[in-house]
């Protein structure tokens, strides 16, 4: 029986076949690169940032509860009462001519929070919170569907703390005076494929008085920086 062969010996098929596996190589490696792409695509865009709004709700709370608790052990252990903060002076007609604000007891309190949080943040240690991947998925079908994601939370972070305050005109001759403290606490959190440092921004009021009279026309400082934090409700009125 004789076999067909090229002009160098070799059979036609072998060329065809490799031709085959060439072209179904080619359109494998086409379709992986297209398939690759598009799921970093999908979880850079997508997956990442939902992993991130959550890792920050729940860094918000821990935050929260850490800041919370500083600030009423630091008003509770020093038995800080509004009139100790912030001074008004009256004329002899009854009226407000000025305030003072007892910037060095503010600053004191503000030096006791921070040390106070920075214990609560060494104290939290490494947490890790888990949640299925269908929540990651903006589908509220499998929302609760799929392996679960860890989060961590790590105990890496700083506080930064300063006041402000204002007089504001709320009516006919009643002003509204407040003192409050600006806190900004950090967290380092880690998601799959991603660190990220995390600032929770919180207010906390320190003096909140409606007196009568009109805005003060000068403010009186006892000598301090602008460096603080504290909460209303635990002052004793």
């Amino acid at each position: 029986m004789m076999i067909r062969r090229n002009l160098k010996g070799k059979k036609p098929r072998n060329r065809n076949r490799k031709r085959k596996l060439y072209l179904k190589l080619s359109v494998f490696l086409v379709l992986f690169i297209i398939i690759t792409t598009y799921v970093y695509e999908y979880i850079d865009k997508q997956v990442l940032p939902t992993l991130l709004e959550i890792a920050e709700m729940r860094v918000h709370a821990h935050a929260s509860t850490m800041v919370n608790e500083a600030i009423k052990q630091v008003i509770v252990e020093n038995k800080i009462d509004t009139n100790d903060l912030v001074t008004y002076y009256y004329n002899d007609k009854g009226e407000i001519i000025s305030t003072g604000i007892n910037t060095m007891l503010i600053n004191r309190l503000g030096s006791e929070v921070v040390d106070n949080i920075s214990k609560n943040i060494e104290a939290l240690g490494l947490e890790k919170v888990y949640i299925p991947l269908g929540s990651v998925m903006n589908s509220n079908v499998f929302a609760n569907v799929g392996p679960r994601i860890a989060i961590e939370i790590l105990p890496i972070g700083n506080t930064s703390i300063n006041y402000d305050r204002e007089f504001r005109s709320t009516g006919i001759n009643q002003v509204n005076h407040r003192i409050w403290f600006n806190i900004d606490t950090t967290l380092q959190v880690v998601v799959p494929l991603a660190t990220e440092k995390i600032t929770i921004s919180q207010e906390f009021t320190l003096v909140d008085n409606v007196i009568s009279g009109t805005v003060p026309p000068n403010y009186i400082n006892v000598p301090g920086n602008n460096v603080l934090d504290v909460a209303p409700d635990i002052f004793r009125k």
